[in-house]
């Protein structure tokens, strides 16, 4: 029967069905509303009635997750209707009588539309859609970015192909380093100084946070902070007047017992600090500028002094002539001055922070993408922005049009969210296409959730946006209804944010009501879904989260006992912990809750922050990669062998010594997956790999068996994608090694929900957005006070989102916390829209009667929506209750009786694996002890400003620990002493340039190229490559080795850079000539020496126990060699390493190592003093020991008659750039560690049998 006879039925307004399918849609919508319904209910639309093609529609939402989730629904969708055309065409009537009582309203929409004929061509168009739903992008913005500029490459002016870089993390901190260097070499010595002694040389770390977020907001328009202009003279005269002054006169007033000491106002900066009279003011006398660098804004003395701004305010009104008597005094004008001069500082260091911030920041933006585009490589937001510029400038509108031909439907999810540069995109294609075009473009978002500002979200940008929208004839909708929550809880959130509708930045809420499909109850006693909402209030803010933990153990109690129960399936049962979810603001917040479950036994389960690449699987695969890329090599077959995925055991691997048979078919087999990996992709060789060693099954009977099932799925899954993208074997093992050493936060690389995972959920309000849970706990909603601040101030000028790092401009600060506090509503918004059933809110501290706290102001953001007076909160959906007194005493599910726990006898002998470590481990992180040094002797300590370690100074120890677990994370840090003995600050490398201001290059000489050489490990490893490749006794070669290995590390080109000269070639050999006719110790020469072995490689082995370290710190003390504390190296096996240099002269062995450490501009500066200065303090006496160990052990394995005292030579350090032809006196170091402790070292690390 057709449709059209039938009764009307009445379909209730809805944009899903009322939505024109041409022109411009902003659908605003609330949380629960059903946006994800809409969108794929407009799907079916527009392929049924608007007859497009999948090819012809994008869809973009804000994430990847979600992006899968709606392409999903989208695909169910077109399988429901397809399957309810089907039925239609065979009973037309009953079919509408059923979806009219499902109130399926597009179902009832479309039947009541359609006749038979036309039911059966939609149905054949759902069915081509399904057919061709590879062809419908659903996706993100950045993705859909991705797609047209490789689709309209040569529309769009990119020819090159640039891939999404995967090391911007990387490539980003080397800029923000090399732009913090070159601010520093162009800095006076007393800037360095002053941030030195006010702790203000910061780490490349301290930028971070700002550059992500200026990075965020590409196109926003930074304003320039200018460097200050410190007044030196203000401070000497201050300085000046102070020794001259006469303090005595200030002592009646200031002193605690003065006579005029009483005359003072009480609870102010001169009554409440005054014992700090006498102190400060001899400081003061010594050294003024030291003095206020070292005051803290916290402290007595910085009140005390404080208070000469404000004299006024520090005498009763009564005395108002003895307050002229003390300004009268000339000590008071001086202390006056100083307080001038403290505030002129301050003011001046954070300026200088925020011009550092300014400076980094535009070198980041202009830097970051050459460097990328170098390699490459690009962003999604670089290449965002690239798109909206083209299609800008494209003045004929010619790429908007033919992208406009090619996808004329677009709907955009979670618009909200959109940066500039994405909206600029949309902008251009369709939003601001002619009328005359039939494209359609629907916006959905919620204005209230737009909580991503830290992503580039901007409201500004939507507000701009939804203008737009009208001015272009578009059309505004609304979804009103929610179908998340049941009636009682959606009327008690919407009378809380009706109090107070305004969210600020011009988003308002609009009411909702509910949409009546939950219908879930809760029973509480005898009621079903009583109040819903419950205000839990604390007397204190930092008790909230035990609070909350509390609330949690007492709800489990009480459903437990049967008091509160769930409806599930028609059946009231018990509620678990996976029905309730925890939201605060920050992760440190759910620790706190998370403390407290656990401790009373009940399960949580927090998303997890792990790495797949972080699990030994990553490890196996690369293992079983390796060797099928080198199947003949059998350390590494052995390797992959004992992985856990294959899990041979160790008496398997022995026994496969004596079956050469098998050893070979596993080659072969190795082989063969080896050429199935080049043929025909890596998923192919890993399935045939699978089978032949029956993985899953081996997998299955471990311990922790999902989890490993999972991570492994997940990464063969990661790989395999990454293999479509990169050609060739070796590269994505590459790839997969340096995912292994850099493991990052990714969404896409956290290990996976396990579906047995059960247990309160703990999650941060952001992660929450788009999600429900039955019931909902809320806390930590209100800033902590004294919590981390932005250094970035955002605020609007002209439409246009400005950014600045200074806060003087009250009316940009101002603007600023305004966003702040809008950004913070729209969070507590989504917070409270996450419960489906009831809802419990941490309410904020009760304020005094007048509802004010002391200082006047109201706590709480809840109270923007909140009445002052706690008795305007009642609502019949709403509880307000104290919390409770103390913790329930509940276990949940507590065992009945203990569980019986037996562990195997710890074994007497330990064995071993390898792994590796470092010697640079030993000692970092350590200060020096104060040991008397034999044969040095410690003077003033030089500008030591290059101590990185290069990788030829690095001792290897093999160890039974992760490769990861013992140098990811790890950064050398060497004390930089700046302008004074006694002032050490952890900083970044120094300026690989010479630390000469621009404005004094001109008038000074230029430095010899031995100290204008860049400094860093950059540089050290060009020297040292230099000097294993020259030949002394061949001069006319130098030319090429020179140029070949400037070029490898780029010297000239970093030294271009910076607008620095090249290196000239005939001042290098020039300086080389020096270096190898320096006089060694006994007349010998680098030139003339003839034996010689460069990168000298030693294995020691140690014994099959725990290396002692504190027992070598002793020993090495009770020998006068002065090294610091040593770091704990477990289960170290073999010491392994590379010297520099082992050369022999007259007979005895010398050990060689090559240091291109600054020590400063002088030849003076490296004379042997200087030099055990430097060796002290980078702890190279360690590595001088350990160097002459292995040569020790060495000859006394390998030369006949051997004897320490007549063929040991000892250690000789070659400091470069202090060495001079014929000369012993500067840049050379010969020490010789005696016998006795070379043999009680030996003795104490011990032998390895590796067959005990």
């Amino acid at each position: 029967m057709n449709s059209q006879v039938q009764p009307q039925a009445v379909i209730p307004q809805t944009p899903a069905i009322d939505l024109g399918l041409n022109g411009i849609h902003l659908i605003e919508a609330s949380a629960g509303t059903g946006k994800t319904w809409t969108l794929s209910t407009l799907m079916v639309r527009f392929i049924v009635e608007g007859e497009y093609l999948t090819r012809q529609i994008i869809a973009t939402t804000f994430t990847r997750a979600a992006a899968a989730e709606l392409k999903l629904r989208i695909r169910k969708r077109f399988e429901d209707f397809r399957s309810l055309f089907h039925q239609a065409i065979e009973n037309h009537s009953e079919v509408l009588q059923r979806v009219q009582a499902e109130q399926d309203w597009l179902a009832v929409y479309l039947l009541q539309k359609l006749d038979v004929e036309q039911l059966n061509h939609a149905r054949n168009r759902l069915q081509l859609a399904l057919d061709s739903f590879d062809e419908l992008f659903v996706g993100t913005l950045d993705s859909f970015c991705q797609k047209l500029l490789n689709e309209f490459a040569f529309d769009s002016g990119q020819h090159e192909i640039l891939q999404i870089s995967e090391q911007e993390a990387e490539a980003c901190y080397q800029v923000m380093h090399d732009a913090l260097r070159q601010w520093r070499s162009r800095q006076p010595a007393r800037i360095i100084e002053l941030l030195v002694l006010t702790d203000q040389l910061k780490d490349v770390e301290d930028y971070r946070g700002s550059i992500t977020t200026v990075l965020n907001f590409l196109s926003a328009q930074l304003q320039p902070v200018e460097m200050p202009v410190i007044d030196w003279t203000l401070f000497e005269q201050t300085q000046q007047q102070l020794s001259q002054c006469d303090w005595t006169s200030l002592a009646a007033f200031l002193q605690p017992d003065g006579e005029y000491h009483g005359k003072l106002v009480k609870n102010r900066a001169f009554s409440n600090n005054s014992q700090v009279f006498p102190e400060i003011m001899a400081a003061l006398q010594d050294n003024l500028l030291d003095y206020l660098c070292g005051l803290k804004s916290d402290s007595a003395e910085y009140r005390w002094l404080e208070g000469f701004g404000k004299i006024d305010g520090q005498f009763k009104k009564a005395d108002d002539a003895l307050r002229q008597q003390f300004i009268s005094l000339p000590a008071c004008q001086v202390l006056k001055q100083v307080q001038q001069c403290m505030l002129h500082l301050q003011e001046s260091l954070e300026q200088i922070s925020q011009h550092i911030h300014y400076f980094v920041s535009q070198m980041v933006r202009q830097q970051l993408p050459q460097i990328l585009s170098e390699r490459g490589e690009t962003t999604f937001s670089q290449q965002m922005r690239v798109l909206a510029d083209v299609l800008q400038q494209d003045t004929s509108q010619s790429l908007a049009q033919h992208i406009q031909h090619r996808y004329p439907v677009a709907l955009v999810d979670e618009f909200q969210d959109t940066n500039f540069d994405q909206d600029r995109v949309i902008a251009h294609i369709w939003r601001q296409a002619a009328k005359e075009v039939k494209n359609a473009l629907v916006l959905v978002g919620d204005p209230k959730q737009a909580i991503y500002g830290f992503r580039g979200g901007d409201m500004l940008t939507y507000q701009r946006a939804k203008t737009q929208v009208m001015q272009y004839g578009g059309q505004q909708h609304f979804l009103r209804f929610n179908h998340r929550s049941i009636a009682p809880l959606v009327a008690a959130v919407d009378r809380l944010f009706q109090f107070n509708p305004e969210f600020g930045e011009q988003v308002a809420y609009q009411p909702v009501e509910a949409g009546g499909r939950n219908v879930t109850e809760l029973r509480d006693g005898n009621e079903l879904n009583a109040v819903p909402l419950r205000l839990l209030c604390v007397d204190e803010q930092k008790t909230e989260f035990e609070q909350v933990a509390w609330q949690i153990i007492h709800l489990l109690q009480s459903s437990h006992s049967g008091q509160v129960q769930i409806k599930h399936r028609d059946q009231f049962e018990a509620i678990s912990p996976s029905h309730i979810a925890v939201l605060c603001r920050s992760n440190s917040q759910l620790d706190k809750v998370q403390a407290v479950l656990q401790q009373a036994k009940v399960p949580v389960w927090r998303g997890s922050r792990l790495s797949i690449f972080q699990t030994t699987l990553a490890e196996d695969i690369v293992a079983l990669m390796q060797v099928m890329l080198a199947p003949y090599h059998e350390g590494r077959l052995r390797r992959a062998l004992a992985g856990s995925l294959i899990g041979k055991t160790l008496k398997a691997l022995v026994e496969l010594d004596q079956q050469p048979d098998e050893l070979a078919r596993l080659q072969g087999l190795f082989f063969n997956l080896g050429e199935r990996w080049y043929r025909a992709g890596f998923l192919a060789a890993w399935q045939q790999l699978t089978d032949a060693f029956d993985i899953w099954p081996q997998l299955s009977r471990q311990p922790n068996a999902e989890r490993l099932v999972v991570n492994l799925r997940h990464l063969i899954e990661v790989i395999h994608q990454q293999s479509e993208k990169i050609q060739g074997q070796h590269h994505l093992l590459a790839w997969l090694m340096r995912q292994i050493s850099q493991p990052g936060q990714r969404e896409w690389e956290l290990e996976r929900r396990l579906s047995g995972e059960q247990g309160v959920q703990l999650m941060t309000i952001h992660k929450s957005k788009g999600l429900e849970f039955p019931i909902v706990f809320v806390a930590g909603l209100d800033p902590v006070k004294g919590g981390q601040k932005s250094n970035i101030i955002f605020y609007e000028e002209n439409q246009q989102r400005m950014l600045s790092f200074s806060s003087r401009n009250a009316a940009q600060l101002e603007a600023h916390q305004q966003r702040e506090q809008a950004e913070l509503r729209r969070l507590i918004y989504v917070a409270l829209t996450r419960a489906s059933m009831r809802l419990y809110v941490i309410a904020p501290p009760a304020p005094g009667k007048d509802g004010k706290t002391k200082d006047g102001k109201i706590r709480g953001a809840l109270y923007h929506w909140l009445p002052v007076a706690r008795e305007g909160w009642s609502d019949p959906n709403t509880l307000v209750q104290d919390g409770l007194a103390a913790c329930p005493q509940f276990i949940y599910k507590q065992l009945s009786s203990p569980v019986d726990v037996d562990a195997r006898p710890m074994p007497n002998h330990r064995v071993y694996a390898w792994g590796l470590t470092s010697f640079s481990q030993l000692s970092r992180h350590q200060k020096m002890l104060p040991i008397a040094v034999e044969p040095p002797s410690h003077h003033a300590s030089n500008d030591a400003t290059d101590k990185t370690a290069t990788p030829a100074d690095d001792i290897l120890l093999h160890t039974d620990e992760p490769l990861s677990s013992q140098l990811l994370g790890q950064t050398m840090v060497q004390p930089a002493r700046i302008l004074s003995g006694t002032t050490e600050k952890p900083a970044i490398q120094p300026e690989a340039m010479p630390s000469q201001s621009t404005d004094t290059q001109a008038s000074e000489p230029a430095l010899p190229l031995c100290f204008a050489f860049p400094r860093g490990a950059n540089a050290g490893d060009c020297l040292h490559h230099v000097l294993e490749q020259l030949n002394p006794k061949h001069q006319e070669y130098w030319a090429p080795v020179f140029e070949k290995q400037l070029q490898n590390f780029a010297i000239n080109a970093q030294l271009e850079r910076y607008g620095q000269p090249v290196v000239d070639l005939e001042q290098m050999a020039g300086w080389f000539t020096d270096i190898l006719q320096a006089q060694l110790p006994e007349g010998a020469t680098l030139a003339s020496v003839e034996g010689q072995i460069h990168e000298f490689e030693f294995h020691l082995s140690v014994a099959d126990k725990l290396v002692d370290t504190h027992a070598i710190g002793q020993l090495l003390a009770q020998h006068r060699v002065p090294v610091a504390p040593l770091n704990s190296v477990m289960n170290a096996r073999y010491l392994h390493g590379f010297i520099d240099l082992v050369y022999v002269h007259q007979d005895k062995y010398y050990i060689a190592d090559y240091k291109s450490n600054y020590l400063g501009n002088q030849f003076s500066d490296y004379q042997p003093a200087a030099l055990r200065e430097n060796m002290s303090s980078s702890s190279y006496w360690l590595q001088a020991v350990l160097y002459q160990l292995a040569l020790h052990r060495f000859l006394k394995l390998r030369l006949l008659g051997y004897q320490p005292a007549q063929h040991l030579g000892g250690a000789v350090y070659l400091y470069l750039r202090g060495m001079q032809q014929g000369s012993d006196q500067t840049g050379i170091l010969h020490w010789q560690a005696s016998e006795d402790l070379l043999n009680q070292l030996d003795e104490l690390l011990g032998q390895h049998d590796p067959w005990h």
